[in-house]
């Protein structure tokens, strides 16, 4: 079976959270360390949030914004110092020594991780609780992300070490897509080499090629170093949190390529067949069917894998140049008006079409067109209709 897998870390490949992270841990800060933020001035408060932002390629693990908010605290206001490293310590020192600093202000200061991580998940919850809206708009996904997610070709996991709850309400919220429980690895799933070796080890996905995407040069090398995963293919996201030192490391490291995020868009929209397009379509084949053929099922000319699953489709492709209609599955989430799950209608695995209260069926009309310059049909836009009511444009 062919085919690919995406492994993609969630904060710095698709989502931008330092914003809302930087805030939350500020806020879980003056709730684990009253004494030390009390009287601290909103111009101190305003100059943390900033440097959290030039500090944020050293956070593996969301509950070390509390630590590194505390330092910077300490950094600013000597009578706030408890640390024997915060003096004369600068935010270059801790892009350089993080790894080095973080052990000796735990212990200095008598944390545990684990109530970290707790206090910083209560934080979140609570500012959820009182101003969802707000939380949510300290977020934000990459340009071309959610996109990119909703028409992905390729088969995609998250595995990243924030909590899932905040990962899947980010994408539901954000992005209008809901991807299964089962297929969000976060907090508490182990490491991420860990995840890794478990998904190439699953029935369902051998023969497929592996790629994880990540930000962190470090957790990269992390999965160089086991021989086990020398089948994923590795890639650092050059718009993610990392530095432009860590970005000329990886240039000189043979397994890991550095991508684009417009290439990772793209990466996730194409399937590995190139004979398919997302509805099936093979570029520049032309077939003909019509709207009638397509919603009683023609008889077949061939088969093919269903984009969104290891279905195969016996199906007639579309003529270029021409309007077609296809029927969506019961599965859309309508009231979002943007993803279905099984884009071909002659998918065994996609649901009956379902229609309005006019029992007239809901439409996706896609419209190909042929390029002057390759002489190949492409896809070059989708609306959602109701009958011949045009509702969304996507």
């Amino acid at each position: 079976m062919g085919g690919d897998l995406y492994a993609l870390d969630f904060d710095g490949v698709i989502c931008d959270s330092c914003g809302e992270s930087s805030i939350s841990a500020l806020k879980a800060a003056k709730i684990r360390w009253p004494a030390l933020f009390e009287g601290v001035s909103s111009e101190l408060d305003e100059w943390i949030i900033d440097q959290m932002r030039v500090v944020r390629p050293v956070v593996e693990t969301g509950f070390e914004n509390l630590l590194l908010v505390r330092l910077l605290l300490e950094i600013q206001n000597p009578f706030a110092r408890q640390s024997s490293v915060a003096e004369g310590l600068t935010v270059e020192d801790i892009l350089e020594k993080w790894s080095e600093l973080k052990p000796v202000i735990m212990k200095e200061w008598n944390e545990k991780s684990n109530d970290l991580i707790n206090l910083f998940g209560i934080a979140r919850d609570e500012w959820m609780d009182k101003d969802l809206s707000g939380w949510i708009d300290a977020n934000r996904f990459y340009p071309g992300i959610s996109d990119a997610l909703r028409f992905a070709s390729s088969q995609v996991y998250i595995v990243t070490t924030k909590q899932s709850r905040f990962a899947d309400a980010l994408l539901r919220k954000l992005a209008g897509v809901e991807i299964p429980s089962d297929r969000i690895y976060g907090l508490g799933s182990g490491p991420k080499v860990e995840v890794l070796k478990k998904l190439q080890a699953m029935p369902e996905h051998q023969g497929l090629k592996l790629h994880f995407v990540e930000d962190r040069l470090a957790t990269l090398k992390n999965v160089i170093k086991e021989t086990a995963l020398d089948g994923w293919n590795l890639y650092l996201g050059r718009w993610g949190y990392n530095t432009e030192k860590e970005r000329e490391e990886a240039e000189g490291m043979s397994r890991i390529q550095l991508l684009d995020l417009s290439d990772f868009s793209s990466k996730l929209k194409k399937s590995s067949d190139a004979d398919h397009s997302l509805f099936g379509v093979a570029p520049g084949i032309p077939l003909s069917t019509s709207r009638s053929r397509l919603l009683r099922g023609s008889p077949p000319s061939r088969s093919s894998p269903c984009p969104l699953c290891p279905s195969l489709v016996k199906q007639k492709p579309l003529v270029a140049d021409s309007s077609v209609t296809i029927p969506i599955p019961s599965a859309l989430t309508l009231s979002l008006g943007r993803r279905f799950l099984h884009p071909d209608p002659l998918c065994p695995s996609a649901s009956p079409l379902p229609f309005s209260r006019e029992r007239k069926p809901f439409v996706v009309s896609s419209e190909a067109r042929r390029d002057p310059n390759t002489n190949a049909a492409r896809r070059a836009s989708f609306s959602w209709r109701r009958g011949s009511k045009r509702i969304e444009s996507l």
